[in-house]
């Protein structure tokens, strides 16, 4: 009885001084990985902040180049002319057109 019991205290102390050392340095690696973590994820956070506000200066810079007066400046530019009214043809059976359209 004896024997066994000082079998199972060695074999107990043995146990508890391994987890005694590899569990502090599982808990290092664990913080170690875990800050990595964080600074990867503030890292890509500032990424997409910085995307952001570039991605609005080119909206802003769009609409700006975009504005409906320099469309419509470059329409006058263009000689084009304002239509009042749109005439639609009417296509006949078995008019001309008709007859080249099918042919094609």
């Amino acid at each position: 009885m004896r024997k066994s019991l000082i079998l199972n205290l060695k074999l107990f102390l043995n146990i508890f001084l391994i987890l005694l050392f590899f569990l502090p340095l599982f808990y290092i690696f664990q913080i170690n990985d875990f800050i990595a973590q964080n600074y990867l994820y503030q890292n890509y956070k500032r990424k997409l902040n910085s995307l952001s506000e570039e991605n609005n200066e080119l909206k802003i810079e769009f609409e700006k180049r975009n504005s409906m007066e320099k469309i419509e400046n470059l329409v006058s530019g263009l000689n084009f002319e304002k239509t009042n009214k749109i005439h639609y043809f009417r296509v006949l059976e078995g008019g001309l057109v008709k007859e080249i359209i099918r042919i094609r």
